[in-house]
């Protein structure tokens, strides 16, 4: 489980170096695992 968490981060640090505002990460029986939103980073 720890693998499948840090692999979740690095894509989600990938969409975010892309300027994504919204990332919801899903498995596939669609439990959300990760969301992360633009405002959890303060002023931009």
């Amino acid at each position: 489980m720890n693998m499948q968490r840090r692999i979740i981060k690095d894509i989600i640090k990938v969409l975010r170096e892309k300027r994504f505002k919204n990332v919801r990460v899903y498995n596939e029986i669609g439990l959300l695992l990760e969301e992360w939103r633009a405002e959890h980073e303060g002023s931009n």
